[in-house]
């Protein structure tokens, strides 16, 4: 006799027993790009965003993530947030790396480096609030001299 579903788990292919919380980033992902009723579906499978379908089996998708550094604590981040979830689009972040990988973020190119204001603000030192106010006040440009010229000030 088939086990019947009671509420927590998957007894079709057991993912759940497995891993519960890998098994839930699997499902959040399949839900927020798939499912037109998720709250989060216009932001992602609405705009084009889609999961690979190697991914759609929760054993591979677990078995990837294990081989990748995932731990308890990170969180799935897509390095090109334009692309789908795929093993070749994918890592595993902590909360604060995956935040300065969005696309509302501000980036400034100095020196050749191109970070967000809050990794230029942690650098510098400079308050993440004044660049900002720079960056709308003068402009990007204006706003990256403004920062480089404080960084050489405190060397």
């Amino acid at each position: 006799m088939e086990k019947k579903f009671e509420g927590r788990g998957n007894w079709k292919h057991g993912a759940w027993t497995r891993n519960p919380r890998l098994y839930n980033v699997h499902r959040s992902i399949l839900h927020r790009c798939e499912n037109p009723k998720h709250p989060k579906y216009p932001i992602y499978g609405g705009r084009g965003i889609t999961v690979c379908k190697a991914w759609h089996d929760p054993h591979r998708f677990m078995d990837w993530a294990l081989d990748n550094g995932y731990r308890p604590g990170l969180q799935i981040d897509r390095m090109n947030n334009s692309r789908g979830y795929s093993p070749s689009n994918c890592r595993w972040t902590t909360a604060k790396e995956q935040a300065r990988n969005t696309r509302r973020n501000v980036h400034l190119t100095i020196g050749g480096t191109r970070q967000t204001v809050a990794a230029w603000a942690e650098q510098t030192g400079i308050r993440a609030g004044r660049i900002y106010w720079w960056v709308l006040r003068y402009g990007k440009r204006e706003a990256a001299r403004r920062v480089a010229a404080w960084g050489v000030a405190m060397q």
